[in-house]
């Protein structure tokens, strides 16, 4: 009989990997992030709140509210999957939009990863403990440790 684990996801997305962030000359100064799977409930949560508030902003009167709207839900809901990262100030919503409003490159540097499923569930799947997942363009990369879990 065949075992059906092998296709569940859910698990694996809600603990999420390490992402080591580039600087925008593409650089690796040491910072990362912990991102969650597009499988995650938070991500599936915050998703389902998009399509709703999508739904609110299409009533908007002018197409330019209409866009600045649009393009501040997408940064929230990206913004969801990232549950901790390396820097000092503690990882929350407010202060992880604002990281990627100013960084536009490193939202893109999650978005390539959490719908790239080869990238991050061949990562997720390796022999790496739970808290040290890492995603890097290096192989010689050291691991990050996760020292500022969840956001608030």
């Amino acid at each position: 009989m065949a075992d059906k684990s092998k296709y569940f996801t859910r698990s694996r997305a809600n603990a999420g990997v390490i992402l080591n962030i580039k600087t925008p000359e593409g650089g690796d100064a040491g910072d990362w992030l912990r991102v969650l799977g597009v499988d995650s409930d938070a991500f599936r949560d915050a998703k389902t709140a998009t399509h709703r508030n999508l739904m609110v902003i299409a009533q908007m009167p002018t197409p330019e509210e209409r866009k600045a709207a649009t393009v501040d839900e997408e940064l929230r809901l990206t913004a969801t999957l990232v549950s901790g990262w390396s820097f000092d100030d503690p990882c929350t919503e407010t202060s992880v939009l604002d990281f990627l409003r100013e960084a536009p490159q490193v939202a893109r540097q999650i978005d390539d990863l959490v719908y790239n499923r080869d990238r991050f569930f061949g990562v997720a799947s390796s022999s790496l403990p739970d808290t040290q997942k890492q995603v890097s363009d290096s192989t010689s990369a050291p691991l990050a440790a996760d020292s500022q879990s969840g956001k608030t």
